[in-house]
């Protein structure tokens, strides 16, 4: 049996909720104020529940200056190793200057899942990245779920300051444009897009999963709309 969504006409899952494959999906904030941010030499935080578009963030940041090879990321969810700062600058890829020993010092760096840093040492660690900031980066990205669970340094905490964007919940003109724009004007009514979008927790990526599902289901009926009741046997009523 052909696969649900070629048997449709799609080429691919058009409710894929790989980064890459819609990697322009971005709503609830204007990336441009978030670019902007960074060549402004800010350092700032990025708040926003699994889902809600922090990788699509960090991906628009990485394309945007990650070819000027100047720019580290770092995920702290690397538990077996503790931050350490200046060896990420020293095994930093493809400079120049390091051919002379020399370290840039308007560098860019993100800093993600900062809420899985070693509790024990999170003082030393917040205390590296705030002794870095101007000496070797001209920007900083801090990125969690949750701003109010990290125990910052007073430090770094004024520095960041009110600079604090956070992902909230999809709005129901959210949703509808992210299905039309993956599905066009099919499958889906909008109210059916906006019922899906609420029952999961106006998430993006719960929002595709759920979608899929339930299109999936239909299809699998013999369907090529999705009826009010198909929605009620995947998700519930």
């Amino acid at each position: 049996m052909e696969i649900w969504y070629k048997e449709l006409g799609f080429s691919n899952n058009p409710f894929s909720i790989k980064p890459a494959v819609y990697h322009n999906e971005l709503y609830g904030y204007d990336i441009n104020a978030i670019i902007n941010k960074v060549k402004q030499g800010k350092i700032f935080f990025i708040e926003g529940e699994y889902g809600r578009g922090k990788t699509t963030i960090l991906k628009k940041v990485i394309k945007e200056f990650g070819g000027q090879k100047k720019l580290i990321y770092y995920s702290c969810n690397r538990v077996e190793d503790n931050l350490d700062i200046q060896k990420l600058i020293n095994e930093r890829p493809g400079f120049f200057s390091k051919l002379f020993g020399r370290t840039p010092n308007d560098m860019i760096l993100l800093l993600d899942e900062v809420q899985d840093l070693p509790s024990e040492d999170f003082e030393q660690d917040f205390e590296q990245v705030l002794q870095s900031y101007n000496k070797y980066f001209k920007s900083i990205v801090l990125v969690s779920a949750d701003y109010d669970k990290i125990k910052f340094t007073n430090g770094l905490k004024d520095l960041i300051g009110n600079n604090i964007i956070k992902l909230d919940e999809l709005k129901d003109e959210d949703s509808i444009k992210i299905i039309r724009k993956r599905i066009g004007n099919r499958l889906l009514t909008d109210d059916q897009i906006k019922r899906i979008g609420k029952k999961s927790g106006n998430n993006p990526r719960k929002l595709l999963k759920n979608c899929e599902e339930v299109c999936r289901y239909a299809v699998d009926l013999g369907y090529d709309n999705v009826k009010d009741d198909h929605i009620d046997k995947i998700l519930g009523k």
